[in-house]
């Protein structure tokens, strides 16, 4: 059963530090404003495909791991 997701993550807790930090840095870099407020952070972000794919794989990272 090779397709099964796993139920712990697969990482190592350098590689999942190390996954968070790329990922982290590349939304960063993709932030064209963003603002704190009381609640959240609103931020806007280009709407090319590779900037919405970090947006959408970084929640995505921390909640499989």
């Amino acid at each position: 059963m090779a397709d099964e997701i796993p139920i712990a993550c697969c990482l190592s807790d350098e590689e999942l530090r190390r996954r968070e930090a790329t990922l982290l840095a590349q939304f960063k870099s993709a932030l064209v404003t963003t603002e704190e407020l009381r609640d959240g952070h609103p931020f806007q972000i280009p709407s090319d495909r590779k900037a919405i794919e970090v947006a959408a794989e970084l929640p995505f990272d921390v909640w499989r791991c």
